[in-house]
């Protein structure tokens, strides 16, 4: 089937169509471009279902073919970065997304929603759709979008890319795990040294605690230390409450009368 030239022709003119991508009617040019991905992925997924032999982490034939099939949507989208900002296109490619048939091919559906750089919906994404992290080159958009807009709570995520093989991954995987840690020992040190509360400590690599309690102190303790000087602390059982602090008067300046200064008398010659 993948020897057939039919298909093969019909492949690349779907190619052509989707990276020089000219609608007719620029007012329904996002129905324009939903109809042909639509089309050029069903067209993949229904000629190239032999099993996969050559990439790896990959069951079929037709992932590797969309994942070509991305690098031409990828490019008419940045010739008509306007589509990004249709509904109607963010909502099929969500539902495309949620469709498991796809396996690589996701791919091809969650590089635009990357592209169109909205944070809550990435982190929307990544914790709603956790096949996602399961499918190849899909899970690698996903890590970078998720490291790069430094989302938080991805810890268990990020942690099966350390022993990926792949040095750009594990150094953007190892990035963001620190930056985790370092916020997280941030938000402990500040919570610990105001409510005077115990807390677990956490583990830290000996190496790395000492930067990392420095900048956790040049941090907090202006914010400490003004809080201090206007809120007082009133601990209860079980809760702490804060009360507004008493007023202290401030005393008035003292006047002292200073010695007027004397003026030099000319020295009188007898």
């Amino acid at each position: 089937m993948i020897n057939d030239s039919d298909i093969k022709n019909k492949l690349f003119e779907y190619y052509g169509l989707v990276y020089y991508f000219q609608p007719t009617h620029k007012e329904h040019a996002d129905e324009e471009w939903i109809k042909l991905v639509s089309e050029l992925s069903e067209f993949i997924y229904d000629n190239y279902q032999e099993p996969e032999t050559v990439f790896a982490g990959c069951k079929f034939h037709f992932e590797p073919v969309m994942m070509s099939a991305y690098l031409r949507i990828a490019k008419g989208l940045e010739d008509n970065l306007y589509l990004l900002q249709s509904e109607k296109v963010k909502a099929f490619l969500i539902e495309q997304l949620k469709d498991k048939k796809w396996l690589s091919g996701h791919a091809n559906f969650l590089r635009p929603l990357i592209m169109m750089n909205d944070r809550n919906l990435i982190n929307d994404i990544a914790k709603n759709m956790p096949h996602l992290w399961e499918a190849n080159f899909a899970n690698t958009f996903l890590m970078e979008a998720v490291a790069k807009m430094k989302i938080p709570g991805f810890r268990k995520e990020m942690e099966q890319f350390l022993n990926s093989g792949a040095k750009i991954l594990v150094r953007k995987a190892e990035t963001y795990l620190k930056e985790r840690r370092q916020v997280q020992a941030c938000i402990t040190f500040g919570y610990s040294v105001f409510f005077r509360q115990p807390i677990a400590p956490i583990r830290l690599p000996e190496s790395a605690a000492p930067p990392q309690l420095k900048k956790c102190r040049l941090l907090f303790e202006p914010f400490l230390s003004f809080l201090k000087s206007s809120l007082h602390i009133q601990r209860h059982t079980g809760q702490g409450r804060l009360k507004p602090a008493k007023a202290t008067p401030i005393p008035a300046p003292r006047r002292t009368s200073l010695p007027l200064r004397q003026s030099r008398q000319p020295h009188q010659q007898h």
